[in-house]
């Protein structure tokens, strides 16, 4: 079993996921193309769409096929990736714009714990609502 939890070494799993070898080329794509850096952090400014045709621009002949078959969920998956810490404290008590907001404006996400269980805080949120409100 390889360390993404796949148990084939290419083309795809018993569970429609992605082997390594396959997901190690898209990432090296990711990065021909502009779209992460190497260290995996990816442009937030990037739409589904930019981000698909970096992909089919960049990926190998012998990949573009399993990425053209899931394209779907790679893409949405590197998307995510973007606020993908975030998401693990706050789930979907926030939009995805405000995600992006917090992320962009680096806004600091406090979580604590009290007898009650998580109280999430998010601090200056009011700040990003006046601050998207400003710029519309």
């Amino acid at each position: 079993m390889n360390r993404l939890g796949n148990s084939q070494s290419s083309g795809e799993d018993s569970t429609n996921g992605l082997s390594e070898e396959n997901a190690l080329a898209i990432f090296e794509a990711c990065i021909q193309g502009g779209i992460c850096t190497k260290d995996g952090a990816v442009d937030i400014e990037l739409s589904q769409q930019e981000i698909s045709e970096r992909l089919e621009k960049h990926l190998t002949e012998e990949h573009k096929d399993i990425f053209r078959n899931q394209k779907d969920s790679i893409v949405e998956a590197i998307l995510h990736s973007r606020y993908a810490n975030l998401y693990s404290l706050l789930r979907h008590h926030v939009t995805e714009e405000t995600y992006l907001g917090i992320v962009r404006n680096q806004i600091l996400v406090d979580v604590q714990v009290s007898y009650a269980g998580f109280v999430v805080l998010v601090l200056g949120r009011v700040l990003l609502k006046s601050y998207v409100l400003d710029r519309n």
